[in-house]
């Protein structure tokens, strides 16, 4: 049982910084459409 409650914080640890970099990157190309927009 454990092993098993580790590897389950690990994985969500993992997706965790996956959303966090997957938002941080859609936050970037949100900015660079607005500054276009703003051009």
């Amino acid at each position: 049982m454990k092993i098993t409650e580790e590897l389950e914080k690990v994985k969500s640890k993992e997706l965790l910084h996956d959303w966090k970099e997957d938002y941080r990157s859609t936050q970037q190309q949100l900015r660079r459409k607005r500054l276009v927009k703003g051009k």
